[in-house]
């Protein structure tokens, strides 16, 4: 039943009339929205200086009042005072800036599940003469996995973003230093208390030694050269900021360049704040180092452990009758002390074309809205502080207007609710986001939540592959269910499955399904994540609460400690990533030349595809199971750059509803039609017209033709136009199953 009471509440809608490309949680953060004129007013809260990201229109900077940090082709991080980067705002040359956001981490079965032991074995290919990047928590560098047979360390760099130095602001610690370090001749100061970056590291490229040989836990590339960012600048290591994330792509293609070696690079992270669309800054960065014909370049990424949770919702009209509404929940919790540290954040998206307000709804019937397109309001309450963004600024003419995101040319809906007010958090309860409008979708995502906040009513878990996976040019990973029991260091038997629901090779029910927000198929690959033995930091003890080791029992203190002390157990699509990493550190050791494109097709033609797979490619399974073997068999063929494409539809025949896959390979984007046609060449329905880039992307149909009435049962023709291609699939429709 629709709320009554509706207290519109003390707010304010402010329209910027200066140059500035804020984005929303940048404003949020600097500026206090209180009136027309606020760009030069300072929050009290704002840091004296901070770091950024932005998008700009020129090659170089144009004399910028900041200190630039890295840049990456029209991407860079820079950091300022407060005043500076509202000078900079200005800048006609500087497109968008926002504050980074945060996004967050993600043998002896799981190698030999994907036949990486027999590529050791067999093939004698083990990574070397190949560099393996691992943006993560750090590295336990005294680790016998990563030295070689003569105790010298395997790992060429480490970037410590936690301390201080010379290159990007970060201490650079050498090959020789930790060999030093090693000898007792030098303090390095580099830790992983968190233990997942030295977890990942082992899995992709440790050796399982101990000093003496391939040991049980061996990982996928044991020979592989490593270059470390420890990208998080929190204690347990488990927070990485997309500025950082930046960061450290630059610095390891940087000493891949110098060091002249191929790579693959692992970010097992990631949060869901952006478009999902590879319009994020850091997605662009990744798209651009390892794009269509780049050689020896490969960057690997983690589909996120949401899959199943309810963070996202797809808000859908044909046609606009009532307001659209979604709710959620923010359940019993203990407040922080202090303020402005309970909060939910939500990031919603829209085409330009609709037109589409927000209101928010608090558990006691407080609201806010109806917030219009290029409109902000906030309000304080007694349910909490809410702050609502909807529509980006900038006509492109150095006017303010309302208008669109600079980075995907769409609109983007901000929702912050927080403890503005020290007494008065976010209240637990039923919350509701009405939409208003004549027509249009909307993707929301709950992006950030402190105290476990959920969707109501998320009928389907798809588009949940988190940021920065849904880079075009990203191999994106999921994760399958290879163990399920195990023994601790104390010698008891244990399991996660404990009502033995789960089979070995199933999908791991947390693991991110797609498709992509803009319809690109994704995870591309899936590999072993669940009850995962490496290596082990010791600096993440068990005993240790932010060790990923922690089990917080009595009775079972070292439940994630593998039997022989120095190798611990964990799971997640974190885990998964990394044995793809090392796969592709083989196949790189073949072929050093071969790109990100090639590495992919290689891993996706040999994948595995089992009774639990079924019909490929799905926006869970992508193309099958990481075999790692039958791929480094494999070899590169040469993509058509410019041509290929790829069309399915299934099921076939079909009942009520079909799936549509499609790739694109060309360059530049193509516009791309998919129409349907009878089986006399009269066209029912256009599926789909837009300007695409290079993806796979994915389709329904549901036997209605461009009225929204059902057709006929009978023989229909699926037509993919792009650029000058033409696809076609003959597809069976049955009829609709009766009600």
């Amino acid at each position: 039943m629709k709320k009554i009471l509706f207290i519109l509440l003390v707010f304010t809608v402010t329209v910027f009339s200066s140059t500035t490309k804020l984005g929303p949680n940048l404003t949020r953060q600097l500026l206090s929205p209180e009136k027309p004129t606020l760009l030069s007013k300072v929050s009290p809260a704002a840091p004296e200086r901070a770091i950024v990201t932005l998008k700009h229109k020129g090659n170089t900077p144009n004399n910028w009042p900041v200190k630039v940090v890295v840049r990456r082709g029209r991407i860079a991080v820079v950091e300022g005072t407060v005043s500076q980067l509202v000078e900079l705002a200005g800048d006609p040359l500087v497109s968008y800036i926002e504050k980074p956001w945060p996004d967050y981490a993600k043998l002896n079965v799981s190698t030999v599940s994907v036949g990486a032991n027999l590529v050791r074995s067999d093939m004698d290919i083990t990574g070397k003469g190949v560099l393996v990047g691992i943006i993560d928590s750090g590295i336990d560098w005294k680790h016998h996995d990563f030295r070689k047979p003569n105790g010298m360390t395997r790992i060429k760099y480490v970037l410590d973003l936690s301390q201080p130095g010379s290159v990007y602001g970060a201490k650079l610690i050498t090959e020789d230093d930790i060999n030093a370090a090693l000898n007792g001749q030098l303090n390095i100061g580099l830790t992983d208390r968190g233990g997942h970056g030295t977890h990942v590291a082992g899995i992709a490229a440790g050796d399982g030694s101990d000093g003496q040989g391939y040991g049980l836990y061996c990982g996928v590339a044991p020979e592989a050269d490593l270059v470390i960012v420890k990208a998080t600048r929190d204690d347990e290591g488990r927070t990485f900021q997309t500025a950082d994330q930046i960061i450290a792509l630059a610095f390891i293609d940087s000493i891949a360049t110098v060091l002249d070696q191929p790579y693959v690079t692992n970010l097992s992270l990631g949060g869901h704040s952006g478009a999902h669309d590879a319009t994020s800054p850091v997605e662009q960065v990744i798209d651009e180092t390892v794009g269509k014909e780049v050689n020896g370049k490969v960057i690997v990424v983690s589909s996120g452990n949401e899959g199943d949770q309810s963070i996202h919702e797809n808000v859908a009209w044909a046609d606009w009758q009532d307001d659209k509404n979604t709710q959620f929940n923010v359940p019993e919790y203990t407040p922080e002390a202090g303020s402005q540290n309970d909060y939910v954040i939500f990031s919603g998206w829209y085409e330009d074309k609709d037109k589409i307000g927000v209101k928010v709804y608090t558990p006691n019937g407080y609201g806010i809205g109806p917030v219009l397109p290029g409109q902000v309001y906030d309000a304080e309450s007694e349910d909490g502080y809410l702050y609502v963004w909807n529509g980006f600024y900038d006509t492109g003419d150095g006017s303010y207007e309302p208008g669109t995101n600079l980075l995907n040319g769409d609109r983007e809906i901000y929702i912050q609710i927080s403890d503005e007010n020290a007494d008065t958090p976010p209240a637990a309860g039923e919350w509701e986001i009405v939409f208003t409008g004549n027509a249009g979708d909307v993707d929301i995502w709950l992006s950030y939540s402190t105290m476990n906040a959920e969707f109501k009513d998320t009928l389907d878990y798809s588009m949940q592959i988190s940021v920065p996976g849904t880079a075009k040019d990203a191999i994106t990973v999921g994760s399958f269910i290879s163990k399920r029991r195990w023994e601790d260091l104390d010698g008891h038997s244990l399991t996660w499955d404990v009502n033995d629901q789960y089979e070995i090779g199933q999908l791991a029910a947390y693991s991110s399904g797609g498709p992509t927000r803009d319809d690109r198929i994704k995870p591309e690959i899936v590999a072993p994540g669940q009850v995962i033995a490496s290596s082990m930091s010791e600096f993440a003890p068990a005993d240790e609460p932010q060790s990923i080791f922690y089990s917080g029992s009595d009775d079972l203190p070292n439940a994630w400690v593998a039997q022989d002390g120095i190798h611990g157990i964990s799971g997640g699509t974190s885990m998964a990533a990394p044995h793809v990493t090392g796969a592709a550190a083989l196949i790189l050791q073949r072929y050093p030349d071969a790109t990100a494109t090639q590495v992919r097709s290689i891993m996706t033609r040999s994948a595995l595809v089992d009774e639990h797979v079924g019909a490929i490619p799905d926006n869970n399974w992508g193309w099958g199971k990481l075999d790692a073997l039958q791929a480094v068999q494999g070899t590169p063929k040469q993509e058509s750059i410019a041509e290929e494409k790829y069309l399915s539809a299934f099921p076939n025949p079909f009942m009520n509803q079909a799936q549509i896959e499609f790739q694109l390979t060309a360059v530049e984007e193509q516009k791309t039609t998919i129409n349907i046609y009878n089986a006399l060449g009269q066209k029912v329905r256009t599926l789909y017209e837009r300007d695409l880039p290079t993806g796979l992307y994915s389709r329904y149909w549901d036997g209605t033709n461009d009225a929204n009435k059902p057709v006929a049962s009978g023989v229909y023709f699926v037509v993919l136009k792009s650029g000058s291609i033409e696809s076609v699939r003959k597809l069976c429709f049955l009829g609709h199953t009766k009600q």
